[in-house]
């Protein structure tokens, strides 16, 4: 909200663009309004007048020290903190997290980038998602947590004020440590867990957010060729994980694989339940304390990307263009998106 107007938050190659929702809104009018006249008048004008609709803020990556990379680097994900009116961005260059203030719209600095140096510094990859928890949450008193996760395996705790590691934490380690935790869980056949070793892959965070003192991190990893035993025992070149972490202890407290890999997780207010979709052409719905799997739902895009949340209504966004529209736990539309 920005002085009572919503704002629609886009992130990409061109760095973050802000936009006031009710231009939207009043060219989606301005087309039905078209629509209803005569057909001998092209209502085509309508449809193209959205491209006229200019961001009223854009915030800039740096440009990318590699040249192969362009004249700058996407972002790949947004968070906001309300309390301090930052906004936080997910970045695939070498600077890692962007931190920029929405009053000033100055960029702050910049934190968890590469460095291929020191490992336990920095992300040695690119992000693909930032978390940020602030003061009024509660569940890191006096303090305001940024977590990253990235290309490189990996999950930062940061200090979001002074942009500070807190810890960095490999998830390889994490759930090679936890292999009871992992195996008896129900997120995959009983038996087909017992002999998978996430050591031999090549794994990435892919999507995370939070629920009270809760953080669901999920992702996906790609078997490499001398770990067979994954593809024998489940049928599948790559798999996908699920976790839940304690955020006052930074504690992983649950977890388990899935069959492909996770690319994004959302919680659902409504349902009281974290929503997971990724490349199995279906949706699952969590407990939102155990992340134990309570139902499933086929959606229609081969692989799902985003999922979006308003009140008792989700939007399922995936692959070639569709969407899926469920009120609850089920689907009432789908929508093809024409190019």
């Amino acid at each position: 909200m920005n002085n009572g107007d919503h704002l629609l938050v886009a992130s990409g190659d061109p760095g973050i663009l802000i936009y006031k929702w009710s231009h939207f809104e009043e060219e989606m009018f301005t087309s039905t309004e078209l629509q209803t006249k005569p057909k001998c008048q092209d209502p085509s004008s309508a449809v193209q007048s959205c491209s006229n609709i200019t961001p009223i803020t854009t915030f800039h990556p740096h440009p990318s020290p590699s040249a192969h990379f362009g004249e700058s680097i996407e972002i790949n994900c947004t968070s906001y903190n309300k309390s301090d009116n930052v906004l936080y961005g997910a970045a695939g260059d070498l600077f890692g997290c962007y931190q920029w203030d929405l009053a000033t719209e100055q960029l702050l600095g910049t934190f968890g980038g590469s460095s291929r140096l020191d490992r336990n510094i920095g992300h040695t990859d690119y992000l693909h998602v930032v978390k940020s928890i602030s003061d009024t949450d509660g569940s890191i008193p006096g303090s305001q947590c940024v977590i990253t996760g990235g290309e490189d395996g990996r999950m930062g705790w940061w200090d979001g004020k002074c942009r500070k590691l807190i810890e960095m934490v490999n998830m390889q380690k994490v759930i090679d440590s936890n292999k009871d935790m992992f195996s008896s869980s129900n997120n995959l056949a009983p038996n087909s867990r017992t002999s998978w070793n996430i050591g031999a892959n090549s794994l990435w965070v892919s999507s995370m957010d939070t629920h009270s003192n809760w953080l669901a991190v999920c992702g996906g990893s790609e078997c490499s060729n001398n770990n067979l035993s994954f593809k024998a025992s489940t049928g599948f070149n790559s798999s996908g994980f699920t976790t839940l972490w304690h955020v006052p202890t930074r504690t992983c407290t649950s977890g388990g694989m899935t069959r492909e890999n996770v690319n994004t997780v959302v919680y659902n207010q409504s349902l009281d339940c974290f929503v997971t979709g990724g490349n199995e052409g279906r949706i699952s719905f969590w407990e939102p304390t155990t992340m134990v799997r309570s139902s499933r739902s086929w959606s229609s895009p081969p692989a799902t990307y985003s999922i979006s949340v308003d009140s008792s209504t989700m939007v399922v966004g995936g692959a070639e263009g569709k969407l899926d529209v469920f009120i609850d736990r089920t689907k009432v539309s789908e929508l093809q998106l024409l190019s």
